[in-house]
């Protein structure tokens, strides 16, 4: 068989994944003989595929981790599975502040997130920061390491259920 994708690999920066690796062979892959593991012990939880597997990867320490396992084919032929990622910051920042944090009176507003980061050897990457609002993105926005800013314009008269997210990576 022939492996690809081992996923993931470089640096993560969270405390749970989803290992993946996909896989081919001409004479098919015995779906029954797909293992995958991490750091030497089974995951459990695995959905195996004729062409891919994932599994669910929970509870992850900092520091490197290697994938590993086996792919058999319906001849009787096994390749290996390899790979690794390093855990470089599994704990989330922090949201200080949501301003405005009440009723607006017009349909405009500046929307300001005060964050920090509880591992100030990742911090935040600005560049990295997105935020939405009901779904959208919004593109006017200015993000630094402690924050976030965004001018929001065209807001409906009477709407109190607008959902506003966050995502942002070291």
């Amino acid at each position: 068989p022939t492996i690809s994708n081992v996923l993931p690999a470089g640096n993560i920066y969270a405390g749970s994944t989803t290992i993946t690796a996909s896989y081919s062979d001409s004479s098919g892959i015995n779906q029954g003989s797909v293992s995958i593991s991490l750091d030497g012990s089974p995951l459990p939880g695995c959905t195996v595929a004729a062409t891919s597997a994932s599994c669910p990867a929970s509870g992850l320490t900092l520091g490197p981790h290697t994938i590993g396992g086996s792919v058999g084919d319906n001849a009787g032929n096994t390749a290996t599975i390899s790979g690794g990622f390093t855990v470089g910051d599994n704990t989330a920042p922090v949201i200080d502040s949501v301003l405005p944090a009440d009723t607006l009176f017009k349909n405009k507003a500046r929307i300001v997130v005060a964050y920090h980061d509880l591992n100030p050897s990742s911090g935040i990457a600005p560049a990295s920061v997105r935020v939405t609002l009901d779904n959208a993105p919004l593109a006017n926005c200015a993000a630094g390491m402690l924050g976030v800013s965004c001018d929001v314009n065209g807001l409906q008269f009477g709407r109190r259920d607008h959902r506003l997210f966050f995502a942002w990576s070291p």
